[in-house]
């Protein structure tokens, strides 16, 4: 009987690892063929640029402009402190199933990303470069944040409506 290799035993003992690869691939490459016929020339020019700085590895960061999608929210998937400051780190240590997720991770989409704080940004920069033992910004991944500046308003303390 042949032995399992190395990575597939890592990805079986990590459940989080698992979880995010347990999708129908025929189901999804249906879904992607539907949405990607349907994409303008600028938005193919996007996701093409995208696409090639995932090939290279080096922490590439882009924002789209464009309103919201599913998933879940950053701070969640990445362990960021509710209140954060200018010193905050991501909960996450190396060698936990979360880092082992992380360095399989090619690019990451942060949804609605005006509405987060810089330092939620600044937490997760230093962490990923913290665990993945990297001095590229955001660890080498490639970081696609999206938004809608309309959906921000501006708060005046103590102001009226």
């Amino acid at each position: 009987m042949p032995f399992p290799d190395a990575e597939y035993i890592s990805i079986a003992s990590n459940s989080l690892i698992y979880e995010e690869l347990s999708y129908d691939q025929n189901q999804l490459k249906v879904e992607f063929q539907t949405l990607f016929n349907s994409i303008t020339h600028e938005q193919k020019n996007v996701f093409d640029r995208i696409m090639m700085e995932v090939q290279q590895n080096k922490g590439v960061v882009f924002f789209v402009y464009g309103y919201g999608g599913t998933g879940r929210t950053a701070h969640s998937m990445f362990y960021i402190p509710i209140n954060l400051n200018e010193d905050s780190t991501c909960y996450i240590d190396p060698g936990t199933d979360e880092a082992q997720l992380l360095e399989k991770t090619k690019l990451i989409i942060w949804d609605e990303a005006p509405m987060a704080h810089k330092h939620g940004f600044q937490a997760l920069d230093g962490s990923l470069k913290d665990v993945l033992s990297s001095n590229f910004l955001f660890g080498g991944k490639v970081i696609v944040f999206g938004g809608d500046f309309r959906q921000i308003l501006p708060v005046v303390q103590k102001g009226t409506r």
